[in-house]
């Protein structure tokens, strides 16, 4: 099962352009087996069996858990990810997050008190 979560809306020329209003928010008493795509913003309190792709910032709150890999632009994490993260532009790991996988991005801030066990690759 895929989960594609489309935030567009027409302008006054007819075109699509990117909403940004309201970001989707998986609430903590929610588990979602499938993947998540194409979602400008997303808030994961609740538990995710699946991966996360071609997202623009993601946020993993302090009672979220991603089990699968996640691939988006910005990812800052106070819960945790069980699986490859891959972030065009930067990863933050609180003090309450925990990360168990291979991290690939430009740049990365891992907090005091952050868990993480796997290996980096920084760059472009």
């Amino acid at each position: 099962m895929t989960v594609s979560i489309i935030n567009k809306k027409a302008n006054s020329k007819g075109k699509k352009t990117d909403s940004r209003i309201t970001p989707t928010l998986i609430d903590r008493h929610c588990l979602i087996k499938g993947n998540i795509s194409q979602t400008s913003a997303i808030r994961i309190e609740g538990v995710l069996e699946g991966d996360i792709l071609e997202v623009g910032n993601l946020v993993i709150g302090e009672s979220g858990t991603v089990n699968g890999n996640v691939h988006a632009k910005t990812i800052t994490i106070f819960g945790q990810i069980n699986g490859d993260v891959v972030a065009t532009e930067s990863v933050e790991i609180k003090n309450s997050g925990k990360v168990t996988g291979k991290v690939n991005t430009i740049s990365l801030t891992i907090e005091r008190g952050a868990t993480y066990d796997g290996s980096i690759t920084m760059g472009k």
